[in-house]
């Protein structure tokens, strides 16, 4: 059980020419999505968890199972040196499932030829837009949405054990400018014959579905008839019917030939507004596969259909706040210098508070017997009664180097005024089945928003994103 993302890949891959920019993006939206590694860290018989945004190893590979925004552990996602490929296990409903996603899209965006991502089994399609709108975002780029050729998807990932009528479906309406049914139907009838297309449709649509029918039925008849009197090749004959087709995807007009059996052909291809019905009719009066002619289409490639062109291709930027409700808190350790101004007030004044109690102690010397075990102490206490409050690993480290350093001391020496305060503790309860705070009230990934991002918790990692956040640090504590 649970969500998995998987790809069905026919590409060539990523050129090599394009393989560092790909892994310069790919790294940049791991670490803007919130991907982190963790490392334990044990001393004086103690262990902790700390955590820092995601790189590449020595083998050029990257390995996660934490997601900072979501605070959730999911399994080992990330990419493959050897392969030059992302992959994933379980990935969630979140953030971490957002940032797979997109990180699999990013990939088909750079890989060349047909790439389709499957979630479940099932093709993203609104969600693949909505990762091409964070995309644009990260990069100041212009990704268009691919339109979505159903049958040319199905023909992809179908097997003998899938039948993918289903989400097709569930995905009806996307490919065509008024005719929200046909993706469906076209695929019906691919798979089972032109006269299954009624199964399955309500009564308000019968009417629409019998004429569908009826028009492909005389558009069958039309290359039955084109056939039988034509003094051509079949080779050429097909090719003249497949060079109508495509004039109707390009055109869409009323360019009707002078023969009788051709404008036949033309007429029902504009009742049906189906390409890929007019094709099925050549197919099966020639005897030739499907998809041996489907290839010759003009859409196969950039898929562009009636109307929709220009909704479907257009995606504007979006950031990932648009997406998902993010706590400012969360965002500290992200922020930059440069955006202090538009950190919201609360925040401003709480950090005017940290540096009143910061020059408050920078006035008396801190006299700590064993800083470290003093820290290690309280991260076990953190974890222990506010449950994953994990300090970033590289402050960690030069916590350890500046170990006698008044300004480091200080900055620890604050934390634990606020892991000890009476009203954090109380607060940070609410997570906890009883007051002894041994087990949790819940399964964390389906903990109440309310409870899991309670005042307490919220503060003690805003906090410690604070400190590692060179930028800010230096704005707020002047080092």
């Amino acid at each position: 059980m649970g969500t998995f993302i998987n790809i069905v890949d026919k590409s060539r891959g990523i050129p090599k020419e394009k393989q560092e920019e790909f892994k310069e993006r790919l790294i940049t939206l791991f670490r803007q999505g919130g991907m982190m590694e963790q490392q334990i860290q044990s001393l004086f018989g103690k262990k902790i968890i700390t955590i820092n945004p995601v790189k590449y190893d020595k083998y050029q590979n990257i390995d996660f199972i934490y997601n900072y925004f979501e605070d959730s552990l999911w399994e080992n996602s990330g990419f493959n040196g050897k392969t030059g490929r992302v992959y994933s296990r379980k990935v969630g409903w979140s953030f971490f499932n957002f940032v797979m996603e997109s990180a699999y899209v990013l990939e088909s965006l750079y890989s060349d030829g047909d790439f389709v991502i499957l979630e479940n089994g099932d093709p993203l399609i609104n969600e693949e837009r909505d990762c091409i709108a964070w995309i644009n975002s990260l990069f100041n780029e212009n990704y268009a949405w691919k339109n979505w050729d159903f049958i040319k998807v199905w023909n992809l990932i179908k097997s003998d054990e899938n039948d993918y009528d289903t989400y097709l479906k569930r995905y009806r309406g996307f490919g065509y400018e008024y005719d929200p049914f046909v993706p469906w139907l076209e695929m019906r009838a691919l798979k089972y014959g032109i006269n299954n297309m009624r199964e399955d449709v309500d009564e308000e649509n019968q009417e629409f579905v019998d004429r569908l029918i009826f028009f492909s039925q005389k558009n069958k008849e039309a290359v039955q008839s084109f056939k039988d009197n034509s003094t051509e090749t079949e080779k050429q004959q097909i090719q003249r019917l497949i060079h109508m087709i495509n004039h109707f995807i390009n055109h869409h007009d009323e360019d009707y030939p002078k023969e009788k059996s051709l404008f036949n052909f033309v007429v029902s291809l504009i009742w049906m507004d189906s390409p890929h019905l007019a094709l099925l009719s050549i197919s099966e009066v020639y005897g030739i596969d499907f998809f041996e002619i489907y290839q010759l289409l003009d859409h196969y490639d950039s898929v562009i259909i009636s109307g929709m062109k220009d909704m479907m291709c257009s995606v504007s930027a979006r950031e990932l706040s648009d997406f998902f409700d993010i706590y400012p808190e969360n965002m500290i350790y992200f922020w930059k210098e440069s955006q202090f101004n538009s950190i919201p007030s609360h925040l401003k004044d709480w950090f005017l508070q940290l540096k009143e109690m910061y020059d408050h102690y920078m006035q008396n010397t801190i006299d700590i017997e064993n800083p470290l075990s003093w820290i290690m102490d309280m991260l076990v206490y953190a974890e222990n009664n506010y449950y994953q409050i994990y300090v970033f690993s590289d402050f960690f480290e030069e916590s350890i180097e500046n170990i006698n350093d008044q300004r480091y001391l200080i900055l620890w020496k604050i934390f634990e005024d606020m892991i000890y305060n009476e009203k954090f503790y109380k607060i940070g309860e609410v997570i906890f089945e009883s007051e002894n705070k041994e087990y949790l009230n819940n399964d964390w990934t389906l903990m109440s928003k309310d409870k899991k991002w309670n005042s307490a918790r919220l503060k003690l990692r805003g906090y410690l994103g604070l400190i590692a956040n060179k930028e800010l640090r230096r704005k707020v504590f002047g080092f």
